[in-house]
């Protein structure tokens, strides 16, 4: 053997649920990633587990994203979502003839439909679930994530961490029955002092940027093949960039390949409007339905893409697999050779890359594990956990300053298209430290209802997700909305906070209600821990 390997597969989509609409386009999100990410994984750990392979895979599941596939109403309209989709495909086939050069795509949707529809209901729609007994057998290790995906270093303030933490580690306990070991700190931000707050919540390990250890206090001597221990035995596991430009890059990676198939090309756009008009928007307008016939081609407008072929395409992404462990064999010896001892080499993606951006990606992610548990010298997957029983002695230092993303330092969270956020995020922050009793959850009647879904605006206003959206252009309408009417409830139920001893209107009763309603995250809130 030589060394070792931790695959770290970060799932998380922010919270989006809007039971106030039949339909609403971003609740597609997670049904996308339910279909074409999360199920195809489930998939892969089931094969791994018919054939023991002996493959271990770190994740973290986000409050938001875990609480969204536990929720009853999103569980039924995934289920929805999921019927839709077959029943394009099918209609879709039925014009097809046998000489169609969309035959084969179109045929494969339809199996893979029909299979996802039965799959879901089989796990009983709880993919949590499902998770959780892959933990149990010990072939996944399931970490945390802040309980927002708010960015800890732009907040600012340790109690504001300390309450995102707080929240993250008991939704965790709550929906998964076990105490997380381990935190994916959302987009790897660190700063001093981030080990001793984890180290609080009993988080013994985390992820961080490659240039995180090798710009460490001291710098690590390992660079970025072996963890550093911080402040109270906190260990911090660094991205390993060859790993990274293999599997992430669309130009220098893999998921460039002309054979996969291609994102950007969808049959909500191709097919006569008629025919596609009851899968798309309430409004009318054209929408992605996940049916995609072409393939990435090349370099090549979209116009231009060529049908796909499922089975070239599966059989390249199993090349793919082992093509990737046989580099991790040459990488690791020479990083053996170089600094004298046996590597970790970490590989951190988010998970939607696994299926959703990149279709093949599950069964790449199957057969370079498979490959990983068989070839000689190949370094072996890991936990972080099973990773430091067997190597307890690491170098003692300080993480550097640092993020992932572009720039490596909070870049794209902080800058001219979305730094206007930040200011009232903060001062909602402050008031609510201020102002609310640390005990005001407890309350009975209504104060306590509104001191409790108060604390729910004020976090998901935290989150990551909306300066990203605005950073990237992408849906900037819903990313400029959404931290907006946070904090427009959080003000308004602070109103009401101020109105205890005496009675709420039937007005003031209803917009309670509606936001309890809407926003109901974080089912066992506590003030007490923003003070």
């Amino acid at each position: 053997m030589t060394g070792n390997i931790i695959f770290q597969l970060h799932c998380h989509l922010p919270f989006v649920r809007h039971p106030e609409h039949e339909y609403f386009l971003e609740e597609d999100w997670l049904f996308e990633a339910v279909a074409d990410c999360y199920l195809p994984l489930l998939d892969v750990l089931e094969h791994l587990k018919a054939d023991n392979v002996p493959a271990s895979i770190t994740m973290g599941i986000t409050p938001p994203l875990a609480t969204m596939l536990t929720d009853e109403l999103l569980q039924t309209r995934t289920a929805r979502y999921l019927a839709l989709r077959q029943e394009l495909a099918e209609k879709d086939a039925q014009q097809r003839g046998p000489h169609d050069p969309f035959r084969r795509a179109s045929d494969f949707s339809v199996e893979r439909t029909r299979w996802l529809r039965r799959w879901y209901d089989d796990l009983g729609r709880d993919l949590c679930r499902a998770f959780k007994r892959h933990w149990d057998d010990g072939r996944i290790e399931l970490i945390t994530c802040n309980a927002t995906h708010g960015m800890f270093p732009l907040l600012n303030d340790e109690r504001a961490i300390r309450a995102q933490l707080w929240h993250a580690v008991r939704t965790h306990e709550r929906i998964f029955d076990r105490e997380p070991k381990g935190i994916w700190l959302a987009e790897c931000a660190v700063w001093p002092g981030i080990a001793s707050l984890l180290a609080e919540f009993d988080l013994r390990f985390t992820f961080v940027e490659t240039h995180a250890l090798l710009m460490a206090d001291p710098p690590a001597a390992a660079g970025c093949y072996a963890p550093i221990y911080g402040d109270r035995g906190v260990a911090f596991f660094a991205r390993d960039p060859g790993c990274a430009r293999q599997v992430w890059s669309a130009d220098e990676g893999y998921p460039g390949d002309p054979a996969y198939r291609e994102f950007y090309r969808d049959l909500g756009w191709d097919l006569p409007y008629e025919m596609v008009k009851p899968y798309i928007q309430a409004t009318g307008d054209r929408k992605n339905t996940g049916l995609k016939y072409h393939r990435v081609t090349g370099k090549v407008d979209l116009g231009h893409k060529q049908p796909y072929d499922p089975e070239v395409a599966h059989g390249r992404a199993r090349e793919h697999g082992w093509h990737f462990a046989r580099r991790r064999v040459l990488a690791a010896r020479e990083v053996n050779r170089l600094i004298g001892q046996e590597p970790c080499v970490v590989a951190p993606f988010d998970a939607e890359l696994f299926g959703h951006w990149w279709f093949e990606g599950p069964v790449f992610l199957e057969h370079a594990l498979r490959a990983l548990a068989t070839l000689e010298g190949a370094p072996r997957p890991v936990t972080p956990p099973q990773y430091l029983r067997a190597n307890p002695t690491q170098q003692v230092a300080e993480p550097a300053v640092s993020s992932w993303g572009e720039g490596g330092y909070f870049k794209v969270w902080c800058q001219g298209a979305n730094d206007w956020l930040w200011r009232p995020v903060l001062q909602a922050k402050d008031h609510f430290a201020q102002h609310m009793d640390g005990s005001a959850a407890l309350a009975d009647g209504w104060p306590g209802r509104v001191a409790r879904q108060a604390a729910r605006e004020l976090l998901l206003a935290q989150s990551s997700d909306w300066p990203f959206i605005l950073a990237t252009n992408t849906q900037t309408g819903y990313g400029t909305k959404r931290p907006i009417t946070h904090l427009a409830r959080f003000w308004r139920l602070m109103d009401l906070w101020k109105k205890r001893g005496q009675g709420l209107t039937p007005e003031e009763l209803h917009d309670l209600e509606q936001m309890e309603a809407r926003d109901n995250i974080f089912e066992d809130v506590n003030t007490g821990v923003f003070a």
